[in-house]
């Protein structure tokens, strides 16, 4: 077909070998050129249409996949075990000879109540017994089962003791189970009668209870 149309260019033409090659040449350039238009027309008519709400939804889609590929990329941090997830247990501490911060660690006991056991406790000479806790002015019964769970009383401890043989008054009055009265008959019989031989004389001069005898006596002594 290329040697047909050189020859009848060359006939027709009356132009070289090379000349009738370079019109061929043109001529085939001309004709791609005359028929790309129509082409891509053709081609892209035949695709289907893509509305603009499907490209927002591939692009949207596309965005979600790079996002996963972010976050697997991530290092995950590591699950905390069973027990870090367990709150520290609660130390259980000497009443007799813990401080104003440890009894705050107790809930419902705050500066003040804390301030108030830890007088309460020096006034009496150390606790003897759990039950003497609910004697705490301010303390209500569930902070005192707290306080019970918590602080305990060493078996070794012993209260500090009031000589009544050599006390005076003033000191006698300030401890929490003796009022002023009490304090002055017990010193006064003791400078009227001599010494007290021991604590159960008390109990026909002022301590008429032998509740409050057994309650009090761990604080006092008679040498």
């Amino acid at each position: 077909m290329l040697r047909w149309l050189q020859n009848q260019f060359r006939d027709h033409f009356g132009v070289s070998r090379a000349e009738a090659n370079g019109m061929l040449v043109l001529l085939l350039v001309s004709l791609i050129f005359l028929l790309i238009p129509p082409g891509l027309k053709w081609y892209y008519s035949r695709r289907p249409l893509v509305s603009h709400d499907e490209d927002i939804a591939l692009l949207e889609d596309m965005l979600k996949q790079l996002e996963a590929q972010r976050q697997s990329a991530k290092p995950r941090p590591a699950k905390p075990t069973q027990r870090s997830r367990r709150p520290p247990k609660p130390q259980r501490f000497d009443i007799n000879t813990a401080n104003a911060t440890q009894l705050r660690t107790i809930k419902g006991i705050g500066e003040i109540l804390s301030a108030r056991i830890v007088k309460f406790r020096d006034k009496l000479g150390g606790f003897v017994q759990l039950d003497q806790y609910e004697e705490v002015y301010g303390l209500q019964p569930e902070v005192v089962d707290r306080l019970k769970r918590r602080a305990y009383i060493s078996l070794n401890f012993r209260p500090q003791c009031l000589d009544i043989n050599t006390v005076d008054i003033q000191t006698l009055a300030a401890h929490p189970y003796l009022t002023y009265q009490q304090a002055r008959a017990i010193v006064r019989y003791r400078e009227q009668h001599g010494l007290f031989p021991h604590l159960e004389a008390l109990k026909d001069l002022v301590l008429k209870d032998s509740t409050m005898l057994e309650k009090i006596r761990p604080y006092l002594v008679a040498h």
